[in-house]
């Protein structure tokens, strides 16, 4: 993932384990509300904004439980077969079909979806990031929710190609989230939100196509 993301190991894990702040020691009572309040609207608090922006059809070609195997192809060739059968898993699922098990399951994913494939199921991460902001360790989400937001506020060049397949509706979205992340998140993740949206999602940057010069 650093090396897809193009920072180093030493500097991720240096992101996500600065010493926390007072704010952390009152994520739990946060989290209480969240659930609270998710648990009284259906489940779909956080998430109306984000599932409008994003259709369910159609479905990319890499699935996400190839993009999650696609981790190991660093370690490993990955064989025809084995990729295809991935595929299979989530044949003809939208990306709505994925709860929260799953999405744990393909924690590594968001680094390796292709672009169209990222599009597609980010509402996915998204939605969960919102569900779960509070989570702290040793609880898995609490990876997840900052895997998720590492993937929209680091702009190196894969994530730059990825970012300008959003349409304006989705971009809407992320900046929705990043709000909101900026507001609830960990001692880590809000400082990254809040540059993020200060040095790209809320410039005129973010709506200018990728100019790719040979």
């Amino acid at each position: 993932m650093c090396r897809l993301y193009e920072v180093t190991r030493a500097g991720y894990y240096a992101w996500r384990t600065r010493e926390p702040s007072a704010r952390r020691l009152g994520n739990e009572r946060l989290l209480k509300q969240i659930e609270q309040v998710h648990a009284s609207s259906g489940g779909t608090y956080g998430s109306p904004r984000i599932q409008a922006a994003f259709p369910l059809a159609p479905l990319p070609d890499m699935s996400l439980h190839q993009a999650q195997l696609a981790d190991q192809s660093m370690s490993r060739e990955i064989p025809e077969q084995e990729w295809i059968a991935a595929g299979w898993v989530d044949a003809e699922r939208s990306w709505q079909a994925f709860g929260d098990d799953e999405l744990l399951a393909c924690d590594a994913a968001l680094a390796h979806l292709e672009e169209t494939a990222f599009v597609y199921y980010l509402p996915a991460f998204l939605i969960f990031a919102v569900h779960h902001c509070a989570a702290t360790w040793p609880d898995p989400s609490e990876a997840l929710v900052g895997s998720t937001v590492f993937s929209v506020t680091q702009r190196g060049p894969h994530n730059l190609g990825r970012y300008k397949r959003l349409n304006p509706e989705q971009r809407a979205a992320v900046v929705a989230f990043l709000e909101f992340i900026a507001e609830n998140g960990n001692h880590s993740e809000r400082p990254q939100a809040e540059k993020a949206l200060k040095r790209y999602w809320k410039t005129d940057e973010a709506s200018k196509p990728l100019i790719v010069v040979p």
